[in-house]
């Protein structure tokens, strides 16, 4: 499913307040394999580190401080909220 044009504006808002000090790593939609299930959060925060752009990850496999998931016009809140 793609964001929305208002989805992806909040999503810039909200990462943009998140981000006014500078003390966290940022990432968007980026895939976490929780448990062997993979969820894409809009946001996930997390203590700031070094990024190493010679080697990268396809998935993170940490949990992130803080998650945010922004409703989309055409997701139900049973989407979010169901165990598997």
């Amino acid at each position: 499913m793609t964001p929305s044009y208002n989805h992806s504006y909040l999503a810039y808002r909200i990462a943009k307040v998140l981000d006014q000090d500078e003390k966290y790593n940022l990432h968007i939609e980026m895939t976490l394999d929780i448990s062997g299930t993979d969820y894409i959060p809009d946001i996930a925060l997390y203590k700031k580190g070094k990024i190493d752009f010679l080697h990268d990850k396809v998935k993170a496999d940490k949990p992130p401080l803080l998650l945010v998931e922004i409703l989309s016009p055409k997701q139900a809140v049973n989407e979010l909220t169901e165990t598997r």
